[in-house]
């Protein structure tokens, strides 16, 4: 990827991305407690009688810790990816977005490129063939109307529907 192709914000959807990453800090931790938990049953189960579960709690902890103390220390290496890979499709939802609050606030629009490893490529294409179907809308309905005024959206509405063009 290219310098000027480069993403500057570490988020691009803080709500969306935030809820991912909460998501998956949920299942990271759910995960290790129900393996300590686990380990500690099937301890409970296979030793002699006498023990308490504290007992087996700390042999757990102390046969497995150092695998607990890696686990947590890998888990914002995984987070970071998961922004990374979240990006990949947040980051084509938000361009869209941005794009349709320019087209409704009325400013020209281009089409949307995305960046080469983007997801959801298709969401681009269909906006632009909607952006396309819409500019040859606004063209027809400027070509009947004055040079003095400008179409309203009943009068480009109305152009789109004569021009039946089906979007894929």
């Amino acid at each position: 990827m290219t310098q000027k192709h480069r993403r500057k914000a570490r988020y691009i959807d803080r709500e969306i991305q935030g809820a991912i990453l909460l998501h998956v800090t949920r299942q990271w931790l759910t995960y290790l407690c129900v393996t300590f938990v686990f380990l500690t049953v099937v301890r409970f189960m296979f030793a002699g009688p006498g023990e308490t579960i504290r007992s087996h709690f700390a042999a757990v902890w102390s046969d497995h810790a150092i695998f607990y103390i890696a686990a947590a220390m890998m888990l914002p290496a995984f987070l970071n990816d998961v922004i990374k890979l979240s990006h990949r499709f947040v980051g084509p939802v938000f361009r869209v977005r941005s794009e349709l609050k320019r087209i409704a606030a009325g400013e020209q629009v281009k089409p949307i490129k995305l960046r080469k490893h983007d997801l959801w490529v298709g969401l681009a294409d269909d906006f632009n063939a909607a952006l396309e179907r819409l500019n040859g809308a606004n063209a027809a309905a400027d070509s009947e109307s004055t040079a003095d005024e400008k179409p309203s959206v009943d009068e480009v509405m109305e152009a789109v529907q004569q021009q039946q063009v089906p979007v894929s």
